[in-house]
C-alpha cells in the first residue's frame, strides 16, 4: 500500500518586498509530487527569516508571535480546517490529484 504525506513548506516572496522592507510569507503545500502555494498574509523582514530552520530568528516577542502564528497555520493545513477560501483552493487541489 503505498502512503503519500502533506509536505507544508513556509517561504518568503524576495521579489516582492514592500517599502517597509518586508517580504510576503507564502505557504506551498506538496502532495503527491504536486504543488499548491498561497499568501499567508503575513509580512517578514527577510533578514530575521531561517528557511532551513522555518522559523524567525532571534527569540523575542514578535518573532515569537509569528512562529505560533506559522505553528497555528501548519496544524490547520494538516487538519484541513483552513479558511474557507483557502481551504477551497487546496482542497479541490487535493482531489484533482
Amino acid at each position: 500500500m503505498i502512503s503519500y504525506k502533506l509536505h507544508v513548506l513556509f517561504y518568503i516572496d524576495k521579489v516582492k518586498i514592500n517599502q517597509k522592507g518586508q517580504c510576503p510569507m507564502k505557504c506551498r503545500i506538496t502532495y503527491k509530487k504536486t504543488r499548491k502555494q498561497f499568501s499567508i498574509g503575513i509580512f517578514i523582514d527577510p533578514n530575521i527569516w531561517l528557511s532551513k530552520k522555518q522559523k524567525a530568528f532571534p527569540q523575542n516577542k514578535e518573532n515569537t508571535i509569528l512562529n505560533n502564528k506559522l505553528s497555528l497555520i501548519h496544524q490547520q493545513v494538516d487538519k484541513g480546517s483552513l479558511k474557507p477560501l483557502q481551504k477551497c483552493e487546496v482542497f479541490l487541489f487535493l482531489e484533482t490529484i
